[in-house]
């Protein structure tokens, strides 16, 4: 079961943005779903109100979006 939000293997930026947000340890439904959306399984969970579901799926698509940014595309003026 993992313990820190370090132990994810997230981005520094990331991990201290949710430090910086006052967690130091991510709730069961974020140790269990985490690692398996970052590992891009599909995800079916069920939790109470107010046990981080939101960022279960939150944390990962920012860890995504941060190892995959957008390319710029090229501007074509005709």
């Amino acid at each position: 079961m993992i313990r820190t939000f370090a132990e994810l293997d997230l981005d520094p930026i990331l991990l201290e943005a949710i430090e910086e947000m006052g967690f130091s340890r991510p709730t069961e439904i974020q140790a269990q779903a985490i690692p398996q959306a970052l590992d891009a399984r599909d995800i079916l969970a069920s939790a109470p109100t107010g046990t981080g579901k939101t960022a279960s799926f939150a944390i990962p698509a920012i860890q995504y979006l941060l190892d995959f940014p957008r390319k710029k595309r090229a501007l074509h003026v005709f």
